[in-house]
């Protein structure tokens, strides 16, 4: 009994502890690809998504599509921004 104790604690340590750290991980973001903060995304931000995306913009133009802090913007990040355009942040 006590080994099975130690074995499921070990494991809610082990668990907790990797949910700690990808909670870390994440930056605190409003909305994906709201670039000036408004609430919303509009379409000229999310062609400045597309531009950082292909190397045309740096991140700096638009760090909100940075969803997870990567340094870059990958398709799941830019169908986020659409989603966003399309409903609400």
């Amino acid at each position: 009994m006590l080994c099975g104790t130690f074995i499921t604690m070990r494991s809610l340590v082990l668990a907790c502890s990797v949910l700690a750290l990808s909670a870390m991980a994440r930056p605190a973001l409003g909305c994906v690809g709201d670039c000036n903060g408004d609430g919303a995304v509009a379409i000229n931000e999310l062609i400045a998504g597309v531009g950082i995306a292909l190397g045309n913009q740096a991140l700096s133009a638009c760090p909100p599509f940075d969803a997870d802090g990567n340094g870059s913007i990958a398709i799941n990040e830019l169908i986020a921004a659409v989603n966003n355009a399309l409903g609400a942040c």
